[in-house]
């Protein structure tokens, strides 16, 4: 499974930066965001999920031809402990995502600029519960998120940002019982660099 992730990474990244060198002809970028992220809670009254963080890579690049626009591939990871009854247990989500960013240049105050961001592609969860041998729980399939938030320019080549994502990636089930709806709230504190 871990080979099939790297291998579908590699695949996006490789198109997609094929694509952005030949069609786009903009700077490229490397960004990292990280920050403190809640899952849906479950609907079952005895599962509860703590307050779990989220690391975030991105590479992209700018659209020359609309200011503003850019395109970025993204890599993140998503990890919460909680507990189903008295049984710990560990909660991961790693997704691959193609994002559409606008910066709203004409709202900038400053320095600081307004962003938002859509974006789609796949994830892979898995809960693992303690106690039971242990017993892991996974799921993949399509995910989609929302974004917004600011990028404060520090220089012309860096930015640092803080925002909010919405992320929905697949849902985890057992026995029929849904132990996870697969939405996430995230705020993130990210640092972004021009690569020249």
């Amino acid at each position: 499974m871990l080979q099939f992730r790297i291998a579908f990474v590699a695949t996006i990244i490789g198109l997609v930066l094929f694509g952005a060198q030949s069609a786009l002809a903009g700077p490229f970028y490397v960004s990292t965001s990280f920050g403190p992220n809640w899952d849906r809670e479950s609907n079952l009254p005895f599962v509860s999920e703590d307050t779990g963080l989220v690391g975030m890579v991105a590479l992209g690049t700018y659209v020359t031809s609309v200011d503003g626009l850019r395109f970025e591939v993204e890599a993140s990871f998503r990890n919460h402990d909680g507990t189903l009854g008295p049984i710990p247990f560990e909660h991961d989500t790693t997704a691959v995502m193609v994002n559409v960013v606008f910066d709203a240049k004409g709202l900038a105050i400053g320095n600081v600029v307004p962003y938002a961001l859509l974006g789609g592609g796949a994830a892979w969860t898995d809960l693992t519960i303690g106690g039971l041998g242990p017993l892991t729980i996974e799921n993949s399939g399509m995910a989609y998120q929302a974004g917004a938030g600011f990028n404060y320019q520090v220089s012309e080549d860096v930015g640092v940002g803080l925002g909010y994502r919405y992320f929905q990636g697949p849902e985890l089930s057992l026995f029929g019982f849904d132990l996870d709806g697969g939405s996430n709230h995230a705020l993130l504190a990210t640092a972004t660099v021009k690569l020249q």
